[in-house]
């Protein structure tokens, strides 16, 4: 399992926010994620005024679903600022639903 330095390391070089048309912005929170097979998949958040969007957790989890892999070993997000915060609850509320995290760098 990758060191959570590493993982918070990759997380910041995901985060490029921009501005999209009409008043959208994307990309202000990125995450990784870690699998029990040692993959890390990344994502961004993506905010939209017709409340259409995702969080970043959110895109990270479904490239690694996409993969075929189902099994959290660590997650970790970041925004502009230094330091990590802990996702957001409805993100939290779908990974306990729909994947196995078998281990976080916060406690559940």
């Amino acid at each position: 399992m990758k060191d959570l330095a590493e993982l918070y390391a990759t997380a910041r070089q995901t985060l490029r926010p921009m501005k999209l048309k009409q008043y959208g912005e994307a990309g202000q929170v990125a995450c990784a994620l870690e699998t029990v097979n040692g993959t890390v998949f990344t994502g961004i958040c993506i905010d939209l005024p017709c409340s259409l969007g995702f969080c970043a957790e959110q895109a990270a989890m479904a490239e690694m679903l996409k993969a075929g892999e189902t099994q959290i070993a660590q997650i970790i997000a970041v925004g502009r600022m230094e330091g990590f915060f802990l996702p957001a609850a409805g993100a939290g509320n779908l990974w306990h639903r729909s994947v196995n995290i078998t281990e976080t760098p916060w406690p559940l």
